[in-house]
């Protein structure tokens, strides 16, 4: 399955969805830690790059890897032009994901892949990544 056509896909389920190597791999519902550092972020985020052209998304908002895959990361900046109707961002800066102690094993391998397609030139060669953890997580990131 393509990028375009699993954004379209997309736009027919109950929940989100990320392509994964040609194959939509359900995103599993967070725990309300997971929620709370998110908001948080997004907050945070939001305060800081009030009145920037860059502004802050949630995983409602897909981000096009290069290698052909799509992800949702909990919370990303785009920096691209403002799409109302896209179903990716244009142009991600910061993508972000928020690891708890049961989800640390399984998405420290996808937070490092991201980190290296942004820093390979996610879209148009300038990005950074950020993991943050959730309150209660031992391991500082």
């Amino acid at each position: 399955m393509s990028q375009d056509e699993f954004l379209e896909w997309c736009q027919f389920q109950d929940t989100n969805y990320e392509l994964v190597d040609g194959v939509p791999v359900a995103i599993v519902r967070a725990r309300r830690a997971h929620d709370r550092a998110v908001v948080n972020a997004i907050r945070s985020l939001g305060n800081q790059l009030d009145g920037n052209p860059c502004q802050p998304f949630t995983d409602d908002s897909a981000v096009r890897i290069p290698n052909g895959n799509t992800r949702r990361p909990d919370v990303g900046v785009d920096c691209g032009q403002f799409a109302p109707d896209a179903l990716a961002v244009g142009s991600p800066r910061l993508v972000l994901e928020v690891l708890s102690p049961t989800t640390r094993t399984e998405m420290e391998p996808l937070v490092e892949r991201l980190h290296v397609a942004c820093h390979a030139g996610l879209r148009d060669g300038v990005g950074s990544s950020l993991v943050a953890k959730s309150p209660g997580s031992a391991r500082r990131q």
